[in-house]
């Protein structure tokens, strides 16, 4: 594990895209973890082979991490090094100012989260009330049994965001069918839980995407051995429909109101938290442009070149 430490725009994602690069065509297997507040930069790298695993990751806050025995699995890679103090000193009002605005952003848009997610659970558990439970059981039964067991069970992933550049989904899955899961007041999370209970049951390996604002509830579910994706985020081109209004009994009116109240409130917050994440871009990139006309970045990747790809 190589943890790098460094500040906004000192090089720590193009050194993990560097390493992505070079690990890649070195044939290990790679699995990158993108920011979830700037989708465009990386939090971490991990390249696996038979016999090792190599982690680089973002250790610098809001995600501090440390080493873990030190030296003999995991060190640090400083990009502090590499910049010049001299033209950073000078700064250090207009630094703080700038960190201190991003935080408060970012403390914003938390708290919106955070409500967002109550309302959002809120919102689930109406939905579950006038879901026919039974008639989707079984349902997603009929569908594992169709598909042969490998003895694998549920891995959860994260694929979408709610980022400083809006919300975000990344095209992680490259399935050969995919089912467009309607969601029919509420229905679709209950639709992929209960699918997946399914699957896991049977003893079939398969991923399920978390929603960003409540990792309890499922926006996807990708079944690994026949390529299939059952996904509420988006419909894709030549998607086949999954029509969940056969689970819902509509004449459970009073349902219908307080399900549209809790998921309206949810949608509310989760725009409140976006302007917030927002603004915090201008700060962010604004730190970025003060650091990195501070680095020697050719005296870094000469150093990388010697530590960091030497674990190749």
């Amino acid at each position: 594990l190589l943890i790098l430490k460094g500040g906004p725009g000192t090089g720590k994602s193009t050194l993990m895209r560097c390493f992505s690069e070079r690990t890649t065509g070195a044939g290990y297997t790679v699995t990158r973890y993108y920011c979830s507040s700037d989708p465009d930069s990386l939090d971490a790298v991990r390249a696996e082979s038979k016999d090792r695993a190599v982690v680089v990751c973002d250790g610098t806050a809001p995600h501090v991490t440390e080493m873990k025995y030190p030296g003999a699995v995991s060190e640090i890679f400083d990009l502090s090094e590499f910049w010049d103090n001299g033209a950073l000193i000078p700064r250090r009002q207009e630094i703080a100012s700038l960190s201190a605005k991003k935080g408060e952003c970012f403390s914003r848009a938390t708290s919106a989260l955070r409500a967002s997610r109550d309302m959002s659970r809120a919102a689930a558990s109406v939905a579950r009330e006038y879901v026919d439970l039974d008639k989707l059981v079984a349902f997603a039964r009929r569908t594992a049994a169709k598909i042969r067991p490998d003895k694998g069970g549920r891995h959860e992933v994260v694929t979408s965001a709610l980022s400083m550049k809006g919300a975000v989904t990344l095209d992680t899955y490259d399935a050969s069918e995919t089912f467009f899961v309607e969601d029919f007041y509420g229905a679709s999370p209950v639709v992929l839980k209960a699918l997946s209970n399914a699957l896991a049951e049977r003893g079939v390996s398969h991923e399920v995407s978390i929603l960003p604002e409540d990792p309890t509830r499922f926006e996807a579910l990708y079944i690994n051995c026949v390529g299939r994706l059952y996904t509420a985020s988006y419909r894709a081109p030549g998607a086949r429909v999954l029509n969940t209004a056969r689970f819902v009994n509509l004449e459970v009116r009073e349902h219908r109101t307080l399900y549209r109240f809790a998921a309206k409130c949810a949608s509310d917050l989760i725009k409140c938290a976006l302007d917030s994440l927002s603004e915090a871009e201008k700060y962010h990139f604004a730190l970025e442009n003060i650091y990195t006309p501070a680095m020697n970045f050719e005296l870094m990747t000469e150093y990388a070149s010697e530590r960091l790809f030497k674990l190749i």
